[in-house]
């Protein structure tokens, strides 16, 4: 009787240990799973959004100065894809020089650059397509906060 109930102990700890194993499993699991939801959550401004840096746009489009006129007349224009290369070659100067656009209401906005032709995720914030005949659609979009442009992105619309 006393070899079997040596045994006893042996095979609790034993599952004791494949228990805390299991259960280590188990929270780093919920971690790394916290860790993507919350990373993804705080990404720059909208989360799971793919956003092109100003190089990238620079790159892209190349760097041509930025013509309020030409921009907002483009948006009247029935050749979308003229339209959209048109603005998509300002994208860059547009960008680096944002600071002149931050704070400005929605509605200055759309004095300076015409009637939007999109919106990111809501009607709240105004967007502009670029890109011309590229398969990928690319917008230009004044982020609003407290009714006032805090930021200037290029954001991936689809594709």
């Amino acid at each position: 009787m006393g070899a079997a109930m040596a045994g006893i102990p042996g095979k609790k700890m034993k599952i004791i240990a494949n228990s805390a194993s299991v259960m280590a499993g188990i929270v780093l699991l919920m971690l790394f799973f916290l860790a993507v939801w919350v990373g993804g959550f705080w990404s720059p401004t909208y989360p799971f959004r793919e956003f092109m840096s100003i190089e990238e746009v620079c790159q892209r489009w190349g760097r041509h100065p930025l013509d309020t006129e030409r921009f907002k007349a483009a948006g009247r224009s029935d050749d979308r894809a003229a339209a959209e290369a048109a603005r998509a070659e300002m994208a860059c100067s547009l960008l680096e020089n944002q600071d002149e656009y931050l704070g400005r209401s929605r509605t200055r906005i759309r004095d300076i650059f015409g009637s939007p032709d999109g919106w990111f995720i809501t009607e709240h914030d105004p967007a502009y397509f670029i890109g011309g005949a590229d398969r990928d659609v690319w917008q230009i979009v004044f982020l609003i906060k407290s009714e006032k442009v805090s930021e200037i992105v290029v954001n991936k619309n689809c594709c």
